[in-house]
């Protein structure tokens, strides 16, 4: 299988959920900058680092935090991209809310399937 980027696996996801017709947005924290002071917009206005990359509202009404992390090279065990500590106490906090789920996906095939066994739970 070959893996592909991030942006890559998130776009595939996009069209999917689009086809589908679900509501979603994404968090635009792929906007990356060397420069301090667009460093210190972003945080300004809220933008964190250990949000989910979609917030997408199931057709059963729940809303799904899914963030997309990718594969790291080499191919080799155990090294898929990891959560930051931040994210993880994110997705506890979220996750213990009702009605609300907060998944990480490595692959667009895989955010499908999940988001297809939610609407079915």
């Amino acid at each position: 299988m070959i893996y592909k980027n991030e942006d890559f696996e998130q776009y595939n996801l996009v069209q999917w959920l689009e086809l589908h017709w679900y509501k979603f947005t994404a968090i635009p924290n792929s906007t990356y900058s060397k420069s301090w002071k667009q460093k210190r917009k972003n945080y300004d206005m809220w933008l964190r680092p250990w949000m989910s990359d979609l917030i997408i509202i199931l057709k059963r009404k729940n809303v799904l935090f899914l963030e997309m992390k990718k594969k790291k090279w080499p191919r080799w065990w155990n090294n898929w991209s990891v959560i930051s500590e931040n994210q993880k106490k994110w997705m506890e906090e979220i996750n213990e809310c009702k009605n609300v789920q907060y998944i990480v996906c490595f692959w667009y095939k895989d955010a499908i399937t999940k988001i297809q066994l939610l609407e079915n739970a």
